[in-house]
């Protein structure tokens, strides 16, 4: 997933497989929950480099900074992953097919992610095929695996739910066929115009749905505040079991989070969902206990009318 730097920042250890970066670069995001030593506030990502030369003599002289408070300036208020608050400049945009990749790990507090609500995390194929057995032809969900960190794209289709493996090509192109694409998000956008074969006798267009492409979309656009919760308690999944570890987010007190699905087949307790981006947080996708959110109450976080008046109910 497409994610753009926020700040400069210079690592402390070199040898620790952190990046320097400066505001403004591009990074493919690989992992978000499988952190640098464990930890969950860092991802794992694809550093994507114009100028070699530049970059291998700079990364020395950036300037060294601890991770500073969130700009004000970027957001007044909390906004979803689901808005279109990402934009790429055409001079990056421009200059992407001569540049190549650094890999190592980036602060999550930043980047700013690009949008992909249709991204659900280590979500395996039995819960994603439970999440789209009720939606309509062409709603579909990315999804990645736990143990290779491969991305799939799954698709309900004419025939039932269809599942693609996102290949990779030896540049770091994403692909199902031919077609190939610098990130999973040039890769949907592309199919959401554009047929997909299913078979040699069905093709289908990905759905842009008012909601980004989130399964059951109608529903929750007419009552979005149903989806939306608010951290009661402070969360930290139990680095212990990196595997179980991975599928889940962290929480602090007041963290808005958006419900991706209930998971009603297991009723273990856990829900699947993403964070709402906002000045005190970063975006995650994963795991999160029920008993420690309530339902959101929009008094607490009221709108500022300075911003978009539609921004509360664009997911």
């Amino acid at each position: 997933m497409e994610a753009e730097a926020l700040y400069d920042f210079t690592p402390e250890d070199s040898n620790d497989n952190q990046l320097p970066f400066v505001a403004g670069d591009l990074a493919i995001v690989t992992s978000f929950n499988e952190g640098l030593q464990g930890s969950q506030l860092w991802y794992r990502v694809e550093l994507i480099v114009n100028d070699p030369a530049a970059y291998s003599s700079s990364s020395s002289n950036k300037s060294n900074s601890a991770y500073p408070l969130p700009n004000k300036n970027i957001s007044n208020q909390f906004h979803s992953p689901h808005s279109q608050q990402y934009s790429l400049n055409s001079s990056t945009s421009s200059n992407l097919s001569n540049s190549f990749r650094v890999k190592g790990y980036v602060p999550k507090t930043y980047f700013n992610v690009a949008d992909c609500s249709y991204f659900y995390g280590y979500c395996n194929r039995f819960e994603a095929e439970q999440i789209l057995k009720h939606c309509k032809t062409g709603d579909f969900l990315v999804r990645q695996n736990i143990k290779t960190n491969e991305f799939c794209l799954s698709v309900q289709c004419h025939s039932g739910i269809q599942h693609f493996k996102i290949l990779r090509d030896s540049l770091g192109k994403f692909l199902i066929y031919v077609n190939k694409f610098r990130s999973i998000n040039k890769l949907v956008e592309h199919y959401k115009h554009n047929p997909l074969p299913i078979n040699k006798n069905q093709r289908i267009r990905l759905i842009e749905s008012k909601l980004v492409n989130s399964p059951n979309a109608e529903k929750i656009f007419s009552n979005p505040n149903e989806y939306r919760f608010t951290a009661k308690h402070a969360f930290v999944p139990n680095t212990e079991n990196i595997e179980h570890a991975k599928t889940q987010i962290t929480l602090n007190v007041d963290d808005l989070v958006f419900l991706l699905n209930s998971r009603s087949w297991m009723d273990d307790g856990w829900l699947l969902g993403q964070t709402l981006s906002s000045d005190a947080t970063y975006f995650q996708v994963g795991l999160f206990p029920k008993s420690y959110v309530e339902k959101y109450q929009p008094n607490d976080h009221p709108p500022n009318n300075s911003n978009n008046t539609n921004q509360m109910t664009q997911f």
